[in-house]
């Protein structure tokens, strides 16, 4: 008779076989080539495969090494011999940093001590650094957040060398936890919303004054080309 379908394997199936093979001591191979593995499975069963190319790689892959980051970047040719071409990557590494920093899990000098990995860069100012995404929890909804700290991770974010990005909801100091909590409604912009966050008269007071507060710090970015093209200096 003709041959029996096979069944495809569950997403359970792929994933513990993924950990079976990662677990192998068969398997030798950098931690950076587990990630990217781990990346692509992911991917595949949450049926973005055809998504899976060297932007979304470079850009997505959440990398806290910054000399891991750095390899991705475009500008020149890594071990392999390959320049991805890509303009941009995300500072990862910087953006964990500042997240520890500025809710006193970690000193000030870390700042100092993430960007001196800029030298492993072509040209730090095409480094995007990211205030938050729609894949990680909102600062303000992180262990022993403050707004206070969320304004200061919001002006480091905009004062820093490189390209600022931040995520709709950071400049009125949105809160959400893990997604899909953190891809809340904005609140207003559609008939029939409570209160209307779009206009001064809608914000809460907590929310006015982060508002102003990054709204300061865009104009003052706009406003001083030092921040957008200026060197970094170490003085330490």
């Amino acid at each position: 008779g003709p041959p029996q379908a096979q069944s495809q394997p569950s997403a359970e199936d792929v994933r513990a076989q993924l950990e079976r093979l990662l677990a192998s001591p068969d398997f030798d191979v950098p931690d950076r080539l587990r990630k990217f593995l781990r990346y692509i499975v992911e991917e595949t069963l949450a049926g973005r495969a055809d998504r899976i190319k060297a932007y979304s790689v470079g850009t997505e892959v959440f990398e806290r090494d910054a000399a891991q980051t750095a390899f991705f970047i475009g500008g020149h040719t890594g071990w392999d011999g390959i320049d991805t071409t890509l303009d941009s990557v995300f500072d990862f590494a910087g953006w964990n940093t500042s997240l520890l920093v500025f809710r006193n899990k970690s000193p000030m000098r870390a700042l100092r001590d993430h960007l001196k990995y800029d030298a492993l860069y072509p040209d730090p100012l095409k480094i995007t650094n990211l205030a938050n995404n729609h894949d990680t929890p909102r600062f303000m909804s992180l262990d022993d957040a403050t707004l206070e700290g969320a304004m200061m991770h919001v002006a480091f974010t905009l004062s820093v060398r490189g390209i600022p990005q931040l995520y709709y909801g950071e400049e009125i100091a949105m809160e959400g936890k893990e997604d899909p909590d953190n891809r809340r409604d904005f609140p207003g912009g559609f008939p029939g919303d409570a209160r209307n966050a779009f206009t001064a008269a809608g914000r809460k007071e907590k929310e006015q004054q982060m508002y102003d507060w990054t709204r300061s710090w865009i104009r003052l970015r706009a406003e001083h080309s030092a921040l957008r093209h200026g060197g970094l200096i170490d003085l330490f």
